[in-house]
Parts: structure tokens; sequence; C-alpha cells
């Protein structure tokens, strides 16, 4: 069952729910999830999950890492660095003692990467060093095809939604990557380009989901909305100063209850992934 949110991405106040075990909170983007606003909406019943998949790296306003502010969290540190998967869980160990126990750690496999990984990563390194656009000129190349055949621009696979993972264990490559990264900088350089975006879209008269970046936030991307402003000027910009890649967003479940002329479906995202 879904609950309904506002445009500012958190629960929409006055709502009629019914008793539930567990309720989601979602940190959009990298910002956190009123978990304080949730509970008032839910009461006091519900366990408590947060869905952390775009904030690795952020914190609360009373500085907790996000992930680690309810019972249970999952936190997805794909989505903030270019690796093949990456995840993990954290629990309240005396609140789930017994249903936990006995959890074992997997060891990371080291099965071969798919051809395109090591494209992706290899016209990333290339366009760090050397400051040329490949990768974007990779995306726009299969999209482009992606197109000419009449599919989506944006890989889109919707049976996922229902899908587990056939993979249980995390690759050695992205624990590589996971414990090279140098976090302080990624934290700058994300913070840094969501200001430089936010100064562009309010010269193209852009709506941006979040008006102010709050200490200890690390945006995974800058969400705005679409359909109004200047937006090819914005995404052109976007482009030129190499802040992002600019994309729709999101890819809405098919079971949503969100109405055809909901804002939330003009959302779009320079996402900071490089």
């Amino acid at each position: 069952m879904y609950y309904d949110i506002d445009t500012d991405l958190q629960i929409r106040n006055g709502q009629d729910i019914p008793r539930v075990d567990v309720a989601l909170a979602v940190n959009y983007f990298g910002f956190p999830a009123d978990l304080q606003r949730l509970r008032a909406v839910f009461g006091a019943s519900p366990i408590i999950i947060e869905d952390n998949a775009h904030g690795w790296l952020s914190e609360s306003e009373d500085g907790q890492k996000l992930g680690s502010r309810t019972p249970i969290g999952v936190t997805s540190f794909r989505k903030t660095i270019f690796t093949p998967d990456g995840a993990f869980l954290e629990w309240d160990a005396e609140k789930f003692s017994a249903d936990f126990d006995g959890f074992d750690s997997l060891s990371s496999r080291s099965d071969r990467l798919s051809l395109g990984y090591y494209l992706r990563r290899g016209a990333r390194s290339v366009e760090r060093v050397a400051r040329l656009p490949v990768l974007l000129t990779m995306r726009l190349i299969v999209r482009s095809s992606r197109r000419a055949v009449g599919r989506s621009m944006i890989d889109s696979r919707p049976e996922e939604e229902y899908v587990l993972p056939t993979e249980v264990a995390i690759h050695q490559e992205s624990l590589r990557t996971f414990m090279r990264t140098n976090r302080e900088r990624e934290i700058r350089r994300r913070r840094n380009q969501f200001l430089r975006c936010a100064e562009i879209a309010s010269e193209c008269r852009i709506l941006p989901v979040f008006s102010a970046l709050p200490d200890g936030v690390v945006p995974q991307g800058f969400p705005y909305y679409a359909n109004q402003g200047n937006e090819r000027r914005f995404a052109t910009r976007v482009q030129l100063q190499r802040l992002g890649d600019d994309m729709s967003w999101p890819a809405l479940p098919q079971s949503t209850t969100l109405d055809s002329d909901s804002p939330l479906r003009s959302l779009r995202l320079v996402n900071f992934l490089r």
C-alpha cells in the first residue's frame, strides 16, 4: 500500500491510513525523510524501515547517518559511486536479536563482469583525466540507437519490480571501489555540483524540488520539476559544465496510485554519478 507524498517528497499530512506493521521511510535523493512527520501520520505502532538507496554519505540535521535512524535501514552505495552492485543492511541488534541470530557473513564473489561495465568504467576514467565528454557521447549514441528502433531511451525493466536479485553476495570490484573512495572529496564534489545546478536553475527559472542544501546532506543529484522555465538552456548548461547526466525520473511502478496530473510525474534529475 502506498502513502501520498507532497511536492517536497515528504509524507502528506492528514492521511487516513489503516493500522500497519511496517512503514517505509524513503530518503529521496539523499535528503532525509522527516521521521517525526511520518510517525505523526502512522502512529507509534509500525516498525519503520529506512530506505536509504540515495543517501550514502548523508546525515540528518542532528548528525545521524541516514540509514541508521530506524530499527532497520538499507543503504545502497551503487547509486552514489559507480560499482556493479553494493548495499548494506543495518539493524537494531537488541530489538531483532532473535530474527538475525545466526546471520552469516557472505564472501564476496569474483565472477566476470559484463563488457558494458568495463566500457563505462573506462569511459569514466578517460573523461576524468582528459576532461573529454566520452561518457556523454556514449550515452547519446546508445539512447539515439534505442529511439531509432522504437525503444525507450532509458533502459527500463518493469519485471524487476517483482524479481529478487539472483546474486546474494557483493562483487569484489564493488568492495574495492567502496574502500578506495575518498568520501570527503566525494561529499564536497556533490554539494558543490548541487549549488552550481541551483544557480543555473534560478537563472533559467527552473523549479527545484529542494530550495536549500542543509548541512550534512550529500545529494544524489539535483532533482527538479520539468515543463516550466527554460529547460533546454538549463540542460545545455549542465551538460557543458559536466555537472551530471540530466535524466527523467522516476520509473514509476505499474501499481502506483499517483494521479495522472501529479507534478511528481514530471520530475527530472541531474544525476551526479560518475
